[in-house]
């Protein structure tokens, strides 16, 4: 079965220039998600590029950083020859340099104009002349792309150096696509619009960034992960039959101005408080429930936020041939996190209502794991099952001949305990890997505050999950989630508790299974006692004829006990 998907450029060696953050370093973290190693290259002194390379590392890709100017020659030729001395040669280069100023034509500054020219279109022909040289004395093939920008095509007042030096980019790229044809050598142009980076918000504020995508037709800004996956694609083999493109990014930012005057406004990405969600990066990966991390995001109670989630492989399995392999990454089921909500104090309860769970790839990926204690009857000779698993049209297609259902839930979910630091592979009172499929879009999980802040760690997500999780490897797939998180002040809870539109559920977990069992109904018992004002023994009565299970892995004994609502009204 052909598979869809993510670009796959396992092996593949990159550069990308002006890197360490912004759109650079989207595409230097979607390179390395599609299985490239990657030097990236920012000025010297930068103050982002050791973060950069320690979040490349952690996907399990080599990476390294190299600062050099390249506004200058000299620049160029260090960044490609430590390159080389790194990866050994390059496939891709990724030519994001860039320099601004703006002012009005009559006023401008000679010297700006020099800088601005020399850091983008100069830098870009140097750069690409370097790498490209490289490229032809390895025989041919490989991948050029310049970061360009809208305003190539679009003329805006008080920037005319920055537009001329784009346009130029485009116009040389074409050119370059032309003579490296006999080479097999793409040359591509991404065009970017409006996107939410640092720069940005340094140039315009924080407020002008969070809502200025109400101003544009698709309704939100950019993200340096659209330019990011888009770059994947053009530096693919998939793309191998595209050169000499300008490719724009950038949600209709060309098309902004023509929109109908009687369009109906859009509804707000979050409507508690009509601003722009605050988004959680997957990277860098973490595989721990703690509270000693630094949060990653910061909100009120009632706010609403989208988490990014590596899969619970860590991005191991994305194309034929890949495997997991434990030795290169041996953790698994990388959480994001922490999200520090304000005013959560211990005794404290949290409801996370979870809205939306989505592949952020079209695929997700899944391999035959160790039976454990089926190889009694089974046997121990296990074939790998290695597979990624096309997701179209809310179908998850298995092989050739079976398609399952999309039925997206989240493996793990949970706060940090006040004592100790679970990993991700357990589930406890915290939460945790609780691999329930009730942890899906609809659904409330109640989780306690054991720490000031709550710590809420979220990941793991499945495209799909037989009750049980029968090999522990279910159909992993890296995830955008979007939740809304209300504080409960004063509810303290024992452990997680989920609530669907027809049920309510509380979790247990432990082996042997059994006690599992009988703590998770005698939890669901006090709970109707508690807040349904059910006598305990008429609930336990009623629980024997009409009670649920929900199995979680087995392996660790997770079940959830649930009763429909239909009852709780005595």
């Amino acid at each position: 079965m052909t598979q869809t998907g993510s670009a796959r450029l396992q092996g593949k060696k990159s550069l990308v220039t002006g890197g360490a953050r912004g759109i650079g370093k989207g595409c230097a973290l979607e390179l390395a998600r599609a299985g490239a190693d990657v030097v990236v290259n920012d000025r010297p002194g930068s103050p982002d590029l050791a973060e950069t390379i320690d979040e490349l590392r952690s996907m399990g890709v080599k990476a390294a950083g190299v600062e050099a100017n390249v506004f200058e020659h000299d620049g160029c030729e260090e960044v490609c020859r430590r390159t080389i001395d790194f990866h050994g040669h390059i496939d891709i280069l990724v030519s994001n340099p860039a320099y601004s100023a703006q002012c009005n034509f009559l006023d401008y500054d000679e010297g700006d104009f020099e800088r601005i020219i020399s850091g983008t279109l100069t830098s870009g022909f140097n750069m690409s002349r370097l790498v490209a040289r490289t490229i032809v004395d390895r025989g041919g093939r490989g991948k050029l792309l310049f970061i360009s920008s809208v305003q190539a095509e679009m003329p805006l007042a008080r920037c005319v150096a920055y537009g001329a030096a784009k346009a130029g980019l485009n116009h040389m790229s074409r050119t370059l696509a032309v003579e490296l044809s006999a080479y097999r050598i793409n040359v591509n142009v991404i065009e970017p619009g409006w996107i939410d980076t640092p720069g940005e918000e340094e140039k315009f504020g924080a407020e002008i960034i969070r809502n200025g995508g109400e101003t544009l037709p698709w309704r939100r800004l950019g993200r340096p992960d659209d330019i990011g996956r888009a770059a994947v694609f053009l530096c693919s083999d998939d793309a191998d039959y595209i050169t000499g493109t300008v490719l724009p990014v950038d949600g209709l930012y060309r098309f902004k101005d023509c929109r109908e005057s009687n369009q109906p406004p859009a509804k707000t990405p979050t409507p508690e408080t009509g601003r722009l969600m605050q988004r959680v990066p997957a990277a860098p990966l973490n595989y721990e429930f703690s509270r000693h991390l630094e949060p990653r995001a910061t909100i009120a109670s009632g706010e609403s936020l989208l988490v990014e989630a590596e899969d619970a492989l860590s991005g191991q399995i994305r194309g034929e041939g890949d495997r997991r392999d434990k030795a290169k990454m041996p953790y698994s089921n990388p959480v994001a996190g922490p999200i520090f909500i304000t005013g959560a104090e211990p005794g404290d309860s949290l409801a996370v209502h979870i809205r939306e769970i989505r592949s952020r790839d079209g695929q997700c990926a899944t391999y035959t794991g160790n039976p454990k204690q089926l190889s009694e009857w089974l046997g121990t000779d296990v074939p790998h099952g290695a597979h990624t698993c096309a997701i179209v049209d809310n179908w998850v297609h298995w092989n050739d001949d079976i398609k399952i259902r999309l039925e997206p839930m989240l493996g793990c979910i949970g706060t940090a305990p006040e004592w100790g630091v679970p990993t991700t592979q357990p589930a406890g009172p915290h939460g945790g890997n609780m691999d329930l499929v009730e942890t899906c879009p609809g659904n409330i999980v109640y989780l306690p505050v054991l720490v000031p802040g709550g710590y809420l760690y979220l990941g793991d997500a499945h495209a799909a999950m037989g009750h049980g999780e029968l090999s522990a490897t279910g159909l992993e797939m890296a995830s955008e989630t979007v939740i809304r998180v209300d504080l409960v002040k004063g509810k303290t809870i024992p452990s997680p508790r989920i609530e669907s539109p027809n049920e309510i559920m509380t979790v247990a977990t432990g082996c042997p299974m059994e006690r599992s069992i009988a703590e998770a109904y005698a939890k669901l018992i006090l709970w109707m006692e508690d807040d349904y004002n059910w006598n305990r023994w008429k609930a336990y009565d009623l629980l024997t004829h009409v009670g649920r299970i929900s199995v979680g892995y087995y392996g660790i004994g997770t079940v959830a006990a649930k009763i429909s609502k239909q009852y709780l009204g005595g």
